[in-house]
């Protein structure tokens, strides 16, 4: 009873903002923008009604529109310009989301550039993205003084951003990594099952990283099956490893799928690995690497040992 409630209540609400819309009173596309994408699910009608908040000159629009638009890869740039725009007409929290969306772009050096102003227009809640950029940055004492400061304002991932802080910090105690990175899993901060993972391979705990990167990968993290794949390969057991791959493939990972064909290689399915490397090229692998993997397959499948005589 409470489900259908919940839907008559958003549909009143949804029709209540079209119709506001429609007589132009400001404000109700934007209203009617953000109910479809983030209540109803219906993005094709979502942005309809973001390119008319946006027409019409609604500041908050273009924080919103590129929110919206950074949550399609192939749409980093649009969701850029949308960001700019904000910024432009004094909107700290369109220069925080900016940061966000360069870091997860992997430009930690435009991320940390931004976050930083965000802080600086008195948006703490970007303290902790602040601190991983500079982290992944190798600038470990502004990492651990922002992250430092992130908890002392209760802000989201600081668990995580401290345990990375301390994660590139060539001097930090290994054991209080560890207990960052437990803190952080167990508060659920977003992505700190990945990290922690990548932690732990790194320093020679592949056991413990593949089941870090499980609970990763059950949180919708697509790289964690590569990471798994090559932990697994690396100890020996290939069956497993190709599953991994499989499974990232599935995910639209390309790294998984030029990783599988590379595997399928290494054990003479050629015809299989031929297959995985159509399907990485789909997925988007860079051409350079989609031209060296069929080299692989190719000098794989020419490759006759001489026999003893």
């Amino acid at each position: 009873m409470n489900a259908h409630a919940d839907a008559g209540d958003l549909n009143r609400a949804m029709a209540a903002a079209a119709s506001k819309a429609a007589a132009g009173i400001p404000g109700a596309n934007l209203l009617a923008a953000d109910l479809l994408a983030d209540r109803i699910g219906d993005r094709k009608a979502a942005e309809s009604y973001y390119r008319a908040a946006v027409d019409e000159g609604d500041e908050e629009a273009f924080n919103n529109y590129g929110c919206f638009l950074s949550e399609d890869d192939d749409r980093a740039e649009e969701a850029e310009e949308m960001f700019l725009r904000g910024i432009s007409t004094g909107d700290p929290l369109a220069m925080e989301n900016l940061g966000k969306h360069y870091f997860d772009l992997g430009d930690d050096e435009a991320a940390a550039e931004f976050l930083k102003k965000a802080v600086e227009s008195g948006r703490n809640n970007a303290l902790s993205y602040l601190a991983r950029a500079e982290s992944r940055s190798g600038r470990a004492a502004p990492a651990l003084a922002h992250a430092r400061m992130a908890a002392a304002h209760g802000v989201r991932s600081a668990d995580l951003a401290l345990a990375e802080a301390l994660a590139s910090d060539p001097a930090a105690d290994p054991a209080e990594i560890d207990v960052a990175y437990r803190r952080a899993v167990a508060g659920s901060d977003e992505g700190a099952p990945f990290s922690y993972g990548r932690w732990l391979q790194d320093n020679g705990q592949p056991s413990k990283a593949l089941s870090q990167y499980q609970d990763a990968a059950d949180q919708g993290e697509i790289n964690a099956f590569l990471n798994m794949g090559n932990i697994l390969s690396d100890l020996g057991d290939p069956t497993r490893a190709e599953e991994m791959y499989r499974l990232g493939r599935e995910a639209s990972d390309p790294e998984s799928a030029a990783a599988l064909a590379e595997l399928l290689a290494s054990r003479e399915r050629y015809s299989e690995a031929t297959s995985a490397v159509g399907a990485a090229e789909a997925l988007g692998l860079p051409p350079h690497r989609v031209t060296e993997l069929q080299d692989l397959v190719t000098r794989a499948r020419n490759h006759r040992p001489e026999l003893d005589e």
